[in-house]
């Protein structure tokens, strides 16, 4: 499969035959999603923008999580930290740097759904892109995941 620059900043894993078809009204009703952000000395604003985006979401994660990956900036962690005082916020931390797969890694380690949104730290979704994506998962059992082209 080719790869595309983009792809893996909204990819929605999914491991096959976890998921079975179900109506999108009893999607809208249960918790389905894990959002994880890895962060590495995130910008704080930029931060800010991806957390509340994937909050404001239509279907509303489960729980989202913020990998920090050995961050030493001082704005940085004084962002993660109010984060992690925020209701459905969790902040895991790398005591240091490890790269962006382990902090990937990490989030979909202890993420407790079976989907899992990947989303950068300076990255926002839709509103309906955790609905949208849940539904074409839903409908497709076949399907292992679905991204979005930015």
């Amino acid at each position: 499969m080719l790869e595309h620059p983009f792809e893996h900043h909204l990819a929605w894993r999914i491991f096959p035959g976890m998921i079975r078809p179900m109506s999108v009204h009893k999607l809208l009703e249960i918790d389905l999603v894990t959002v994880v952000i890895p962060c590495f000395n995130p910008d704080p604003a930029h931060l800010a923008e991806a957390v509340r985006s994937a909050l404001a979401s239509t279907v509303r994660p489960h729980e989202l999580l913020l990998i920090d990956d050995g961050t030493s900036r001082p704005e940085s962690l004084s962002a993660l930290k109010a984060w992690a005082q925020h209701p459905g916020v969790r902040v895991i931390t790398h005591p240091e740097n490890r790269g962006l797969s382990a902090a990937r890694n990490t989030g979909m380690q202890a993420a407790e759904t079976d989907l899992v949104l990947q989303l950068d730290a300076d990255d926002r979704i839709d509103p309906t892109f955790l609905e949208k994506a849940t539904w074409a998962l839903a409908c497709r059992p076949e399907w292992s995941f679905v991204n979005a082209w930015v």
